[in-house]
């Protein structure tokens, strides 16, 4: 075909073909033929247009979540799922933002430390590491944080606020003012257990019947291997060079940190463009620097963050490392009482005052001393608890017939359990993944060790089961009693 084109297209056809595709790439470019113009809307919500990128994003959720169940449903039906999601999501936030309710910067990094923790403190980097793994903005995953936080918030309204309709509360007191003449006999089936004779015949006939209910369960001993991290911790050699030693590459450990106690004026943006926050804040703080009004003032009746304003503008006691980069650097820019030029934070633009200043403190050796061993201890027992993990998890691998050689190389003891059931057992055997494991094919009738049981974050077992026995029929003079029970009752 286009050979015929080719030949046929001569002089002013040809001139006139080539014309008609130059004309687009000339107005839009090349991408018009691939993008199909601009990116239109999803679904188009009280004015607010829904980006077909979020639709996608939802449903790329929804497949993880869900998995196998997700994959059962059509492509179309996941997509009109996902978009009813984003819509009802949608219409939330603006109801939100209608009535008015709104989380401060404040409450948005208290909520980041407590997600974002070592040692309980907050982690920027692991933060950081969160948004890389998941390819979010930080501006963008703070903004959803915020509006999260803010449909709690009305959530939480919603649920407190209770009311009753007249009708209801009417029938409510006539409810309460009525009285009842009762009657009643009461028959007690204990009154007649002694009359009720069950023959063997009976019980002979139910045992028969409910075979299966008196079977024994199948049961098994287990051998095991336990890494205890607070059992190395205890066996740590430890003497005061040691503690000195780790004390000295520590020290950042026993300093406590300076903190800034510090108030803020907040001047959000998500009513208002950048360019309105900014001149907004620019004529609080003249306002403030010409003696016009008082910082508290402002903080009480300007701010936009609420729940500061109730405590005339102060925010906390600021350290380093705990807040968003922006907010502290410009807190710790400032002297003591020194108001600060509108600055632009993570929450928006903001009026800041240091209020007081709390000077670090460094902890000496003998100060330290009662919390340095167990420290030290739990540091060096962290590292022993890897080290023996790994060394069970590949001898019990290599040689899955037997546990003592991974206890011998790991330094450990092998030890046992009594008789454990799928449903019961007691020790390590309580834990549900230890029971599991008992049972699963490699461990029961392969005769393997099983793989490194993890069952707190301290402490991890590996199994192998020593000795089983299958369930079998109970025989009825043992269950007799129970039988006579249940036909009395």
């Amino acid at each position: 075909m286009l050979q015929a084109i080719h030949d046929k297209a001569k002089g002013w056809i040809a001139y006139a073909i080539v014309g008609f595709i130059c004309v687009p790439f000339a107005l839009w470019g090349i991408n018009s033929y691939f993008e199909g113009g601009s990116a239109q809307p999803a679904a188009t919500i009280n004015g607010e247009e829904i980006a077909a990128r979020d639709v996608q994003f939802q449903l790329s959720q929804i497949r993880q979540q869900y998995g196998r169940l997700a994959s059962s449903l059509g492509e179309d039906q996941l997509k009109q799922i996902a978009l009813d999601n984003v819509i009802n999501q949608t219409l939330l936030r603006q109801k939100v933002e209608g009535e008015g309710y709104r989380a401060s910067g404040a409450e948005v990094f208290e909520n980041l430390s407590r997600s974002f923790q070592t040692e309980g403190k907050f982690d920027r980097e692991q933060y950081q590491r969160f948004l890389q793994s998941q390819r979010r903005n930080q501006g963008e995953f703070e903004n959803q944080v915020r509006e999260d936080l803010a449909l709690r918030q009305f959530q939480g309204a919603i649920s407190s606020t209770a009311f009753v309709p007249k009708a209801q509360a009417e029938f409510y007191q006539s409810l309460r003012k009525q009285t009842r003449d009762v009657e009643h006999f009461t028959l007690k089936v204990a009154d007649f257990e002694g009359k009720a004779e069950i023959s063997d015949e009976q019980v002979a006939m139910y045992y028969e019947q409910n075979k299966a209910r008196f079977m024994t369960e199948q049961r098994v001993k287990l051998a095991y291997i336990e890494v205890n991290q607070e059992d190395l911790a205890k066996a740590v050699e430890v003497n005061d060079d040691i503690l000195q030693q780790y004390y000295d590459e520590n020290t950042d450990r026993y300093l406590t940190p300076e903190s800034r106690n510090t108030s803020h004026v907040l001047i959000g943006m998500d009513s208002r463009t950048e360019e309105e926050a900014k001149a907004l804040a620019q004529s609080l703080y003249d306002a403030i620097q010409s003696g016009e009004r008082t910082f508290e003032d402002v903080a009480q009746k300007d701010s936009d963050d609420k729940v500061a304003a109730e405590n005339k503008g102060v925010v906390a006691d600021v350290v380093m490392g705990d807040w968003g980069p922006l907010f502290q650097n410009a807190v710790f820019a400032l002297e003591a009482n020194q108001v600060s030029e509108p600055v632009k934070t993570e929450a928006g633009y903001e009026l800041l005052r240091v209020n007081s200043i709390t000077q670090a403190v460094q902890k000496s050796f003998a100060e330290a001393k009662a919390s340095l061993e167990d420290d030290y201890r739990q540091a060096k027992a962290a590292d022993l608890y890897l080290d023996k993990t790994d060394q069970v998890q590949t001898v019990a691998y290599e040689q899955s017939g037997d546990l003592t050689p991974a206890a011998q190389a790991a330094g450990l003891e092998v030890k046992s359990t009594d008789w454990v059931s799928r449903g019961k057992g007691s020790g390590i055997a309580a834990n549900p993944k230890v029971l599991e494991s008992a049972f699963s094919e490699d461990v029961l009738s392969g005769g393997k060790n099983s793989e490194p049981l993890e069952l707190s974050d301290t402490q991890a077992v590996v199994i192998r089961v020593t000795d089983q026995e299958a369930a079998k029929q109970k025989p009825v003079d043992e269950v007799k009693a129970e039988i006579i029970t249940v036909l009395k009752a």
